[in-house]
């Protein structure tokens, strides 16, 4: 099984539209790949007289691929960042300099 460990960040403000605080844009980074191993049921495609084994990973639906080939992504952390308290701190240091 291959770990995908991911951090998101939320950038998130108010407007009129909306006044409760909502993401404007969400940020997901990939901090840490735990790779998995090689397959344990690989699997036989055919095109015409050509053939090829291939991990079930790159052909099965997720339920019917071995525990090597699936794939769990796990968030690591979740940070927000309020823009709008951002905007209210500088607009008053500029209004008391």
């Amino acid at each position: 099984m291959t770990i995908y460990a991911v951090a998101v960040h939320h950038l998130m403000h108010t407007c009129p539209a909306d006044p409760t605080p909502h993401p404007v844009s969400t940020t997901r980074t990939v901090v840490n790949v735990v790779p998995g191993r090689p397959c344990q049921t690989p699997v036989t495609i055919r095109c015409g007289h050509t053939t090829a084994v291939i991990p079930c990973g790159r052909h099965e639906p997720p339920d019917r691929q071995c525990g090597a080939c699936r794939t769990a992504v796990t968030t690591t952390q979740i940070t927000t960042t309020d823009l709008d308290q951002y905007a209210r701190n500088r607009a008053g240091r500029g209004a008391s300099a």
